[in-house]
């Protein structure tokens, strides 16, 4: 029982994250490029051939669907301390 609550705390902090993680990936990859990348407009980004800037775009603006992601992630990190805190008073116990 408790794996299932591991992997559930876990898959909590990285959906919490994961548009930061989008955001980011976005950024490195339009600045390898040598792309501009930001909010208000679409800007062409050719990568191999194919021009990736309106994915690259709604990656970047992901980010701003972190504030409603971050708090499960904040729900997800204080579940994964209950459950070592949990673990520690268990090996304490005995």
């Amino acid at each position: 029982m408790k794996k299932w609550a591991y992997i559930a705390s876990v898959l909590m902090i990285l959906i919490g994250v994961a548009p930061i993680l989008s955001m980011l990936a976005a950024t490195a990859i339009a600045d390898f490029q040598g792309c501009t990348l930001n909010e208000a407009n679409v800007y062409p980004c050719m990568i191999f051939g194919a021009d990736w800037g309106s994915a690259l775009n709604v990656m970047f603006v992901l980010a701003w669907f972190a504030m409603l992601t971050i708090l499960l992630s904040a729900f997800g990190v204080l579940g994964l301390l209950a459950l070592l805190g949990l673990e520690v008073y268990d090996r304490l116990r005995r």
